[in-house]
């Protein structure tokens, strides 16, 4: 069925690149066996990733700032997540001052995280890219009024949360 298919697309005999482009693919599918097979390696290697997903390192320890990066995920992404917060870590070194481009006034401030959150089923998930950003009014840094965090996280076991 997918030779057939592909036979179709690339039926362009005066172009070599096509048929050895075809060539390359078909062996690529047919190595992958049925699509039973590809349904079990697929899930052999989701496991494996599970397993060995560990939390990164930390760049700084302040309990005030991680419970601060909990409370955020929480409030941003508890609901939609469907999950709590568990553990939080400081992945930046330290904020990373904002400017605006053509004054060079300090318009906020920027720090890095990683959440790992527990979710109705139980799961734990690890959020490796969570940002807190702060304004900068009146001499002072306020909020964080938004968090934002990229991706909803990769599954890992829960006893790997240390």
């Amino acid at each position: 069925e997918v030779d057939a298919v592909l036979n179709d697309f690339f039926d362009f005999p005066e172009e070599v690149s096509f048929k050895n482009t075809y060539s390359l693919i078909s062996n690529i599918i047919n190595g992958l066996g049925t699509e039973d097979n590809l349904q079990a390696l697929i899930a052999k290697n989701a496991d494996q990733r599970m397993k060995d997903t560990r939390l990164p390192a930390s760049a700084a320890k302040d309990a005030v700032l991680e419970k601060l990066f909990m409370n955020a995920y929480d409030q941003r992404y508890g609901e939609s997540h469907k999950g709590k917060a568990i553990k939080a870590i400081i992945v930046s070194i330290d904020w990373q001052i904002q400017r605006n481009e053509a004054t060079g006034i300090v318009t906020g401030r920027l720090r890095e995280g990683a959440i790992v959150y527990k979710n109705a089923e139980g799961q734990c998930r690890l959020m490796e890219e969570f940002f807190i950003p702060q304004e900068y009014v009146g001499n002072t840094f306020t909020g964080p009024k938004s968090v934002y965090a990229v991706g909803k996280g990769q599954e890992m076991l829960c006893e790997n949360v240390q």
